[in-house]
């Protein structure tokens, strides 16, 4: 189940940054702030690196949780990219509701 959450963050991220790109001509000429407009755009692409490195790390944790040694810091790196994600995330929709309200 975590492996298709995960398949599914990476893919719906990506989309969204093909959406906001082709959105972007359109409502940065008319609608809002341009520095806001970059700021949107540069954490959504940080939130797109970060849910696709939690994919890659899946199976990097599971070859070192196979050593047994690493398995705290590989679960903790997980985490770690999981809520820097999620944090980028929750920033970038903020600045979307202000590039669009």
């Amino acid at each position: 189940m975590r492996s298709i959450t995960d398949h599914l963050g990476k893919l719906f991220s990506w989309a969204t940054i093909y959406t906001g790109t082709l959105a972007d001509a359109e409502v940065g000429r008319t609608l809002c702030d341009p520095t806001v407009l970059e700021d949107h755009e540069y954490y959504g692409f940080t939130t797109a690196y970060f849910f696709s490195g939690i994919s890659v790390g899946f199976p990097v944790k599971s070859f070192f949780t196979l050593l047994n040694n690493y398995r705290k810091v590989a679960n903790v790196l997980v985490l770690v990219l999981m809520l820097a994600g999620n944090g980028y995330l929750t920033y970038s929709a903020h600045l979307g509701a202000n590039v669009v309200y």
